[in-house]
């Protein structure tokens, strides 16, 4: 599932994150911008604590780690400005941000995998992929309905209606 997001925000991140660093940039003197940025960040943050309530509800969030916790930890390794530092600043190919995101946000939220376990003790791996690849693909249309239905409202709500993607 965090793979799957990972996977998403990178083509998030390819389209649009040289844009949201001017509006980041121009948010600094310029009030229209500033308010758009406020607005961006707000739904950001809003679509991003879906990815944690979503682990809470299947009780996979990391011992100890609370939601409100967990989701600033998303949202600030999922923020476009995490994504500009290392693919811009810092010269990481897509491939690489991609990887470590992924990984990063399944160390920081998910618990430990399981060191040692007896063989039959666990379901089969291939059940286990097969079920994750399902339920991932099912989240990622849902993600992608949900990001179309906020782009939507965004355009009605700020007059940018007649733009395209």
């Amino acid at each position: 599932m965090l793979d799957a997001f990972a996977h998403l925000l990178r083509g998030v991140m390819h389209r649009a994150g040289a844009l949201q660093h001017v509006l980041a940039t121009s948010a600094f003197v310029d009030d229209d911008a500033a308010q758009m940025l406020e607005v961006t960040r707000r739904q950001r943050h809003t679509r991003q604590s879906r990815i944690v309530r979503a682990l809470a509800r299947r009780k996979m969030l990391r011992t100890g780690l609370t939601q409100p916790k967990a989701t600033d930890i998303v949202y600030t390794v999922m923020s476009p400005e995490v994504f500009r530092i290392l693919t811009v600043e810092r010269g990481w190919s897509e491939d690489e941000y991609e990887a470590w995101l992924a990984r990063t946000l399944r160390t920081q939220l998910l618990p430990p995998a399981p060191v040692g376990m007896r063989a039959g003790s666990a379901p089969s791996p291939l059940r286990l992929r097969t079920s994750s690849l399902e339920r991932e693909e099912n989240l990622s249309a849902r993600v992608e309905e949900l990001r179309i239905r906020d782009t939507s409202r965004y355009r009605r709500t700020s007059g940018l209606s007649s733009l395209h993607d």
